[in-house]
């Protein structure tokens, strides 16, 4: 079992964490990504200007990497994102949902 991260006053620069994406069959897959971490009006200046910009920019600039062999460099996510459309904005969805939104408490 992982050992559970603990609250610094300075957060590590990346973090780890899966995201879900939906396949063309319309089932789903999770993919881990080493995201770079944001602090909150970083995360709203970046959510402010994703306006006419390419996905694989975008996902240049959320991350460091992924748990695929390929490098994560920007031919292979715009390779990425062309064979999974709906893949880049779940993946910045679930990125800013990561850094913003708070988990639902039962």
């Amino acid at each position: 079992m992982a050992e559970r991260k603990k609250l610094t006053f300075r957060p590590d620069p990346t973090f780890p964490r899966k995201v879900v994406v939906e396949l063309p069959s319309g089932d789903t897959d999770e993919i881990e990504f080493t995201f770079r971490h944001r602090t909150g009006k970083e995360a709203k200046a970046l959510d402010e200007g994703l306006s006419g910009r390419d996905w694989a920019d975008v996902l240049l600039d959320l991350a460091v990497g992924w748990e695929f062999a390929e490098p994560y460099d920007r031919e292979h996510l715009d390779e990425f994102c062309n064979n999974y459309p709906k893949a880049a904005p779940a993946i910045y969805r679930q990125y800013v949902q990561a850094l913003l939104v708070e988990k639902a408490k039962n």
